[in-house]
């Protein structure tokens, strides 16, 4: 009989606090699974990758020019409904359409 891996299990090897931990899960499983593969996967698991400068703008939504308020010019506004087109300036209060 062929163990297969599942979704559960994989949630439960990224949770392997050591290499160790996930050669034993793996083995506890009736998995073959090599030191290189474990260390392999446990440090892509537990790598925290940063982000750079335009990929947090990005995701941001840090893209384009800023909104400027029409009434004082302040560019501290905020998404008020943007779906329907609709800011709010944080600085004199007046709420306006993009």
């Amino acid at each position: 009989m062929e163990n297969k891996i599942t979704p559960e299990l994989i949630e439960q090897a990224k949770k392997a606090e050591s290499v160790e931990a996930l050669l034993a899960l793996a083995k506890e499983n009736g998995i073959s699974m090599t030191e290189e593969a474990a260390e392999k996967l446990f440090t892509e698991w537990h790598t925290t990758k940063e982000l750079s400068d335009e990929e947090l703008d990005s995701v941001a939504g840090g893209c384009g020019d800023p909104i400027t308020c029409p009434s004082c010019g302040s560019t501290n506004v905020g998404a008020g409904s943007l779906r329907h087109g609709k800011v709010k300036c944080y600085n004199c209060g007046r709420d306006f359409n993009l």
